[in-house]
């Protein structure tokens, strides 16, 4: 990264040479041939990039560093197709997972990553290589939402090609079935081995979590214990149910989730009062979600769990937030999963002055007032919730959001769940049951 010349003048440019370019010359000359050439081809534009293979130059009369980048993005495909793309596409995609993993947040390594999987039944060719690099000016975290932006764009758009690529200002990720780059391909590692309990007819896997503020409270165990007798009730017979309450939330299933970032069912809710301003609202909520998810994820201090405010000029008035991930999560799919939840926020209550988002594996939300347990602050009034009709019904997986993490410490096995659970309700709810269909898949 450099800048040269004064304002009004001043001009900003970043290079990037590809890691497996070791030998100095070589970068050095993909960088003068980039720069020349986008001299001759972009005369007189103010700001313009450029990749070769070896390399990435670009430059700006408006500072870009560090600041994560999403557009433009080129692709380029393979024109020949695999055979099975729907099994190739998932090989590809759990190849990128790790290497997104790798390049975001692997300290040892400079935000770039390779790797190579066997495959197996494909006539012509055995493996498949993969690369994924950031721009060195980018936090981690910003390394991997770029990351997790360019991989399913790229699966979605090269769908059954035999090899692709998406170029874009921040990062760049490619695949092919043949080494392309100078370096050792790392081998990605085998399937984890799934555990099989006594008598899996009758093994019952369950969850809880409390609102961080409230977590070393009794309020902590008679949510529990509500939401406990609560969902058995509105729940009989059910393999799997989740029930979330303001301060808890409560899962079970017939199999194991535990350490699997799941983002499906989502549910919204939203208070019915708008804001004024919608669109600078939402930035400043943006703005303040994304600096929450960073804490809740990677910082280790606290429990994957984060609330903050943000002040509205003009509206006076404060926005307060909160965002959270069950703890049997990994941090990075505790941050993909933020991410997610942070994403469908506008869908959920576009300029409304509050809302959550609730998913399996964590929950996003926001008011105009105070919500927590601090002490320092007051009582919130009552809050006004209107669900929305068309989230509750969604039962559909969500495509390229899963993923495994660190051991958890709560495995339940029973002949019933009413042994686990117990048999009263109290207090208002918001629930959500599904029934395994034969017709659907991935539930």
């Amino acid at each position: 990264m450099d800048t040269e010349g004064e304002d009004p003048n001043k001009v900003y440019g970043h290079f990037l040479c590809t890691g497996d370019v070791t030998t100095p010359d070589v970068c050095q000359n993909c960088i003068d041939g980039a720069s020349q050439y986008i001299v001759k081809r972009c005369p007189r534009q103010k700001s313009a990039m450029v990749w070769f293979d070896e390399c990435f130059v670009r430059y700006s009369n408006t500072s870009f560093f560090s600041n994560l980048t999403l557009s433009p993005m080129y692709y380029s495909l393979n024109n020949q197709n695999v055979s099975e793309p729907d099994r190739f596409n998932t090989i590809l995609s759990d190849m990128f997972k790790d290497l997104a993993n790798q390049t975001a947040f692997d300290p040892s390594i400079p935000m770039y990553a390779t790797g190579r999987v066997k495959v197996s039944n494909f006539s012509d060719f055995e493996k498949l290589y993969g690369l994924a690099q950031c721009t060195q000016d980018l936090s981690r975290p910003d390394c991997y939402r770029c990351l997790q932006y360019a991989v399913p764009t790229l699966v979605e758009l090269s769908s059954g090609k035999r090899g692709g690529r998406l170029l874009g200002p921040s990062c760049n990720v490619r695949y092919e079935v043949y080494p392309f780059t100078e370096e050792h391909k790392v081998e990605a590692p085998p399937p984890t081995p799934i555990e099989q309990g006594e008598d899996p007819a009758h093994k019952v896997y369950g969850l809880f979590l409390c609102r961080g503020d409230v977590i070393n409270s009794d309020a902590c165990q008679n949510c529990i214990n509500d939401a406990s007798k609560n969902i058995v009730n509105r729940c009989p017979g059910e393999k799997s149910a989740m029930v979330w309450y303001d301060k808890c939330f409560i899962r079970y299933s017939n199999t194991s989730f535990f350490s699997i970032m799941t983002v499906s069912p989502s549910i919204y809710m939203r208070n019915t009062q708008n804001v004024s301003e919608p669109d600078r609202f939402n930035k400043a909520l943006s703005d303040m979600f994304w600096d929450l998810a960073n804490q809740t994820a990677f910082d280790p201090s606290i429990p994957m769990y984060a609330t903050g405010q943000a002040n509205i000029s003009d509206f006076q008035k404060k926005v307060y937030g909160l965002a959270q991930c069950t703890q049997d999560l990994s941090r990075p799919d505790c941050y993909r999963c933020l991410a997610y939840a942070i994403s469908r926020i506008p869908d959920a209550s576009y300029g409304k002055q509050g809302g959550r988002v609730l998913v399996p594996s964590c929950n996003v939300r926001y008011e105009v007032y105070p919500f927590t347990e601090d002490p320092k602050v007051a009582a919130p009034p009552p809050t006004l919730i209107d669900p929305d009709p068309k989230a509750a019904i969604s039962v559909s997986r969500i495509d390229g959001y899963g993923g495994k993490g660190r051991k958890t410490s709560a495995t339940i096995i029973g002949t019933s769940v009413s042994a686990f659970l117990g048999a009263a309700v109290l207090g208002s709810f918001i629930y959500y049951k599904w029934r395994r269909k034969r017709t659907q898949k991935g539930l």
